[in-house]
Order: structure tokens, then C-alpha cells, then sequence
């Protein structure tokens, strides 16, 4: 699968696929550590490590914001946009996120594409929130 983002995480690089996959490949033998299907639909384009804590965000073609625990490999929260992102990045204490909205620009463009939305990330009543 073509390589479309990656992320230094530790010891190892998270890579973000084409196919809306995420590997973790070890830096000391390359190995595959572990690997999931992320997204439903398209690219992964954005895959951000928090500074602090063992998660990861990512974002792509299927207009959806992705929190991840890198601890157990699942995903603790998907959060819905209006269009398709390009870049994510964490502020540096991890407290917010930035997302870079737009989408294929052959195809339909949407209103807020270009756009910079920052999201504050919160714990309420045990779950994440953005």
C-alpha cells in the first residue's frame, strides 16, 4: 500500500496507508508491530502521536476524526466533520487539536475546504470529547 502519512511514535513510525490502514513498524528491525484497519473509506492523509500520552489522531476521506490507543490498538472515539481532512496536529501539551479541512480538488469541492479547525480535547464523565 503507497504510504500516505507517517509519525515518529517511540521506538517505532506509525505509517498511514491508502488503504485507510495503520501500521507500526519498529525502528530497530522494521518489523510490523501491529497493524489495523483505521478508516472505512479512502486515504489516511493526517496521523498525529499525542506529546504526552499513548494515542494518536488521524483523519482522511471519510470526513471523520479518529482518536486512537496506541496501548491497545483500538479506536476510543471517531468524531464527525463536514468534509474530508489533510493534517492534524496536537498543540504541544496535547491539549488541542488542529485539523486541516479539504478534499480531492478533481472531485466535488466542499465549502470549508481550506479551512484550520482547533478542537479542544476533553475527559467528561469518563469518555473523550472534542
Amino acid at each position: 500500500m503507497p504510504v500516505r502519512s507517517l509519525a515518529w511514535c517511540n521506538q517505532s513510525i506509525l505509517v498511514g496507508t491508502r488503504g485507510s490502514a495503520v501500521l507500526e513498524l519498529s525502528l530497530s528491525d522494521g518489523s510490523v508491530q501491529w497493524s489495523v484497519e483505521m478508516h472505512w473509506k479512502g486515504h489516511i492523509h493526517a496521523l498525529a502521536i499525542h506529546p504526552l500520552k499513548d494515542k494518536a489522531i488521524t483523519g482522511g476521506d471519510d470526513a471523520t476524526l479518529r482518536l486512537w490507543d496506541l496501548h491497545r490498538h483500538r479506536c476510543v472515539l471517531k468524531f464527525t466533520l463536514e468534509t474530508a481532512s489533510r493534517a492534524v496536529a496536537y498543540s504541544p501539551e496535547g491539549a488541542y487539536v488542529a485539523v486541516g479541512l479539504g478534499g480531492n480538488p478533481r472531485k466535488n469541492r466542499h465549502k470549508k475546504d481550506g479551512t484550520v479547525l482547533i478542537y479542544e480535547e476533553k475527559v467528561v464523565d469518563g469518555a473523550v470529547q472534542l
